[in-house]
């Protein structure tokens, strides 16, 4: 097994109005990151998730998150 490094990713939302919670998790989950904590505050429209990805994986997600961050 890889050794996951711990990862956090702050983003700013909601994007289009819609919490980016669902994608993001989808994203991660595609990449098969395992998600430890969530947190989503929707006053501050700020999401920050500590993620363990195996270091490789954690540039495709940047990217993936930036995609749909820019729909």
């Amino acid at each position: 097994k890889v050794t996951s490094t711990a990862y956090k990713i702050q983003l700013t939302a909601p994007i289009d109005g819609v919490s980016p919670l669902p994608v993001l998790t989808q994203v991660l989950l595609q990449h098969d990151a395992d998600i430890s904590h969530v947190a989503y505050l929707e006053g501050e429209a700020q999401l920050s998730l500590s993620v363990a990805l195996k270091p490789e994986l954690a540039d495709n997600i940047q990217a993936d998150i930036k995609t749909l961050c820019d729909k």
